[in-house]
C-alpha cells in the first residue's frame, strides 16, 4: 500500500486546522458517549471500523447538542495525542441536498488535503483521492452538521488504515458505530450558558443578527457594517466587545469569525421570521448598489450579481443561499440559471461552488441544469488562463438544453477567438482508442486505426468504410495516396501461441481502396526476418518503397511486384502542428489543446477535449485555416475557430 505522496509531495506539509475548540464558558462536563467515541476513534485493532456516528439518544433531537459532543470527542487528549495536527473538520449544514452537492464537499475535501486545487473528483472513487488519502499515516475526518437527506456522506470520510472518520448526525453506514449522545441535555445546557452571559441587550442583537452568514465563515468587516447598518469606528466597538468572551473571532482586522454554535443559537433567537426578515434586510442594502443585468435570451436575472462579488468571496458563497433563506426561490432560480454567474463562480472559486449554487434549489428544472453542469465540470478545473473556463463552459454547455440558448448568445458576443466544437463531443461518449489517424490530400476524408480495425470517413457527409484486420494485428503506419483513392496500411502481429513477442513475428503490407472496400494487395514478412519497418509513397503514387530488415523494396502500389524504378522521395511533410494558412500553431498537453495565433505572436484559445482524467489527445489535424480534428485515447472530434465576434455582455 502506497504510503507517501510521490504524486502529492506538498501533502507531508499539510496541517489540519482542527475543530476549533470550545469557549471556556460553553465547556460542558463530557458525558459517557464522549468516551464510547473515543474508544472507537482510536481502536488499534484493524478489524474493527474507526467510524463513529454521533446520534441522539432517546430523549430527544438536538443537533447543537450532536455538535457539541463532537468538539468535545476532539478535545479529548487521547484524540489529540493520536492524531495531532492531522484533524479536519468538514461542515455540510444546509448545502448538501443531492449527490451533486456532497461531491462539491468531497472536492472541497481534497483540496484542502492537497494543500491546492486538486481537480474535481470523477465520482464518488478518484485514483488521485484515493493516493491523496494514503499518503496520510494518521487521519481523522469530522463531518458535522449532516442532514437528514444528505447522499452517502460516510463517503467524506476514509476507511484507509490509521484514518478515522466521526459523523454528526445522519444515516449511519454499514460498518460504523453508533454512539448514542444526550444531545437534548447538552444542547439545553449551552443555551442557558449563553443567556446567562452578561451582554447588553443592544449587542446581544447584534449578535444574532451575524447569524445570517454561516458559523465559521470569515466575514469581511464591510458586510458586516452592511449588516448592522453601522459605520466603522461603531462597528469595531462592537466587535470588540463581543470579542472578548470569545463569542467571535476578529483575523488579522479585516474579517470577523463568529462560532458555528453561537451561530446556531443566533438563529434560534431570531426565530424563523426573524431569520428570514434579517437575511432580506442584508439582500436589500447590498442590491441597492447591484447594477442592471443585460439582457439575455434564455435568463431572467434582471441583477448583475457576478460584477458586484468580483472581490468578495463570502458574498459569492452566501448569496443563493441568503436568497433561499429570505424566500426569494425565483430570484435565486433566476441568479443559479444565469450562465454569467455560473461561469463567475467557476471562475473565482471553481466547480465545486458553482455545484453548491446549482444544487441548493431542487425542482426539476433546476436538476436539469445541475446534472448538465456535473458532466462537464470535470473539464473545468484547473484551467490556466481563467478566461478559458468561460470558453470551454459555454461551448459544452451550448449542446445541453437547459442551457443551450444562453451559452449559444454568449459565444456569439464573445469579443476573443473561440473554439467551437462538433457534436458528439469527445467528453460526451466514451469511443475506442484512436493509434493512428491520416487526412487525405483533399482533407474531405479521414482514415483512423482502431484496434483492429482501420476506418475511412467522409467528413462532409459523414458515411465510413472499414477494413478489418485479424484479431491480433495492430495498425503500425497509415498514409492516403497522392489521390486520395487508396490507403496504404502497415500493420504487425506481435502475438503467436506463447504469448507476445518483440519483435513482432508477422509484419503485412496493405493497399485498401476506401471506395470499393476492396484490397489491392496483401504482404507478409515474418519468422524473426525481413520485417517491414516502414513505407514512403511517391509524389506520382505509383511506387511505394518499404524499409525491411534486408534493405528497402521499391514496390508498385497497383499490385505490390517490384517497380523498376526510379522511386522519387516524397515532398516535406510541413509542420503537422501548424494551420496550413500559417494563422495557428496547435499545442498539446495531456487532455488539452492550446493555439497559439502566429500572425500577431500572441495566445489564442483552448479546449480540453477528454472527460476523464486518465484520457489524453494523441494528435491534431488541420483541415483548414481555421478547422481541425484531434484524436486520441476516447476517439476523434471536429472543432472550428470561430472570430468573426463583435458584440460583449456584461
Amino acid at each position: 500500500m502506497i504510503r507517501r505522496a510521490s504524486v502529492f509531495p506538498e501533502v507531508t506539509r499539510q496541517r489540519g486546522p482542527g475543530v476549533p475548540a470550545l469557549p471556556k464558558w460553553l465547556a460542558p462536563p463530557p458525558p459517557p458517549a464522549v468516551d464510547a467515541a473515543v474508544d472507537v476513534l482510536c481502536a488499534r485493532r484493524r478489524d474493527r471500523s474507526r467510524t463513529a456516528v454521533l446520534v441522539p439518544d432517546g430523549e430527544g433531537s438536538d443537533v447543537l447538542g450532536l455538535s457539541v459532543a463532537a468538539r468535545l470527542v476532539c478535545a479529548h487528549p487521547r484524540v489529540r495525542w493520536r492524531f495531532r495536527d492531522r484533524t479536519w473538520w468538514l461542515r455540510i449544514g444546509d448545502r448538501a441536498s443531492g449527490e451533486a452537492a456532497t461531491l462539491a464537499v468531497l472536492r472541497r475535501r481534497d483540496d484542502a488535503l492537497a494543500g491546492g486545487p486538486l481537480g474535481f473528483p470523477e465520482g464518488w472513487s478518484s485514483e488521485r483521492g484515493r493516493y491523496l488519502l494514503r499518503a496520510y499515516r494518521r487521519l481523522l475526518l469530522v463531518v458535522d452538521e449532516v442532514p437528514p437527506d444528505a447522499v452517502e456522506p460516510h463517503r467524506l470520510v476514509s476507511t484507509e488504515r490509521g484514518h478515522a472518520g466521526l459523523l454528526v448526525s445522519g444515516p449511519v453506514p454499514p460498518g460504523a458505530t453508533p454512539i448514542a449522545v444526550p444531545s437534548a441535555v447538552l444542547g439545553e445546557w449551552c443555551r442557558r450558558r449563553l443567556r446567562d452571559l452578561p451582554l447588553p441587550d443592544g449587542d446581544r442583537d447584534r449578535l444574532n443578527a451575524l447569524a445570517v452568514v454561516d458559523g465559521g465563515t470569515e466575514v469581511p468587516i464591510g458586510l458586516v457594517e452592511a449588516l448592522w447598518g453601522t459605520g466603522p469606528e461603531e462597528t469595531r466597538s462592537l466587535l470588540d466587545r463581543l470579542a472578548r468572551p470569545g463569542l467571535l473571532r476578529v483575523t488579522s482586522g479585516s474579517t470577523v469569525s463568529v462560532d458555528p454554535l453561537v451561530t446556531a443559537m443566533g438563529r434560534e433567537s431570531l426565530g424563523v421570521e426573524g431569520f428570514r426578515d434579517a437575511t432580506a434586510g442584508l439582500l436589500d442594502r447590498i442590491a441597492a448598489a447591484v447594477p442592471a443585468a443585460a439582457p439575455l435570451p434564455g435568463s431572467s436575472c434582471d441583477q448583475a450579481w457576478w460584477t458586484a462579488t468580483t472581490d468578495d468571496g463570502c458574498l459569492r458563497d452566501l448569496l443563493v443561499r441568503a436568497l433561499l433563506r429570505a424566500g426569494r426561490r425565483e430570484r435565486a432560480a433566476a441568479l443559479t440559471g444565469d450562465l454569467r454567474w455560473i461561469a463567475h463562480r467557476v471562475r473565482h472559486d471553481g466547480p465545486a461552488a458553482a455545484l453548491d449554487d446549482l444544487a441548493a434549489l431542487t425542482d426539476d428544472e433546476s436538476g436539469t441544469r445541475t446534472r448538465s453542469f456535473t458532466s462537464v465540470a470535470r473539464l473545468l478545473d484547473p484551467l490556466d488562463p481563467v478566461t478559458a473556463v468561460d470558453d470551454v463552459l459555454i461551448d459544452e454547455l451550448r449542446h445541453h438544453p437547459a442551457w443551450s440558448a444562453q451559452a449559444e448568445a454568449l459565444q456569439e458576443a464573445t469579443a476573443r477567438p473561440v473554439l467551437r466544437g462538433h457534436r458528439p463531443r469527445l467528453s460526451e461518449v466514451r469511443r475506442p482508442h484512436v493509434g493512428s489517424a491520416v487526412l487525405a490530400p483533399d482533407r474531405r476524408h479521414l482514415a483512423t486505426a482502431v484496434g483492429t480495425t482501420v476506418t475511412c470517413t467522409d467528413l462532409d457527409g459523414g458515411t465510413a468504410t472499414t477494413l478489418s484486420l485479424s484479431r491480433d494485428e495492430s495498425v503500425r503506419q497509415l498514409c492516403f495516396g497522392p489521390a486520395g483513392d487508396w490507403v496504404a496500411v502497415l500493420s504487425h502481429n506481435s502475438r503467436n501461441g506463447f504469448g507476445v513477442e518483440d519483435p513482432p513475428y508477422t509484419t503485412y503490407l496493405r493497399v485498401w481502396e476506401p471506395a470499393t472496400g476492396t484490397t489491392r494487395f496483401r504482404l507478409s514478412e515474418g519468422r524473426h526476418f525481413r520485417h517491414f519497418g516502414s513505407f514512403t509513397i511517391s509524389p506520382d503514387g505509383e511506387s511505394l518503397c518499404l524499409s525491411a530488415n534486408d534493405g528497402d523494396h521499391l514496390l508498385t502500389t497497383s499490385t505490390g511486384g517490384p517497380h523498376p524504378g526510379p522511386h522519387v522521395p516524397p515532398d516535406p511533410v510541413p509542420d503537422p502542428l501548424v494551420s496550413p494558412g500559417g494563422t495557428w500553431r496547435a499545442s498539446i498537453e495531456a487532455d488539452v489543446v492550446r493555439l497559439h495565433d502566429l500572425r500577431h505572436d500572441r495566445p489564442g484559445p483552448l479546449t480540453r477535449t477528454t472527460g476523464s482524467r486518465s484520457d489524453h489527445v494523441g494528435g491534431v489535424l488541420w483541415i483548414t485555416d481555421h478547422e481541425f480534428l484531434v484524436h486520441g485515447s476516447n476517439g476523434w472530434g471536429r472543432y472550428r475557430v470561430v472570430v468573426d465576434h463583435d458584440r460583449d455582455f456584461r
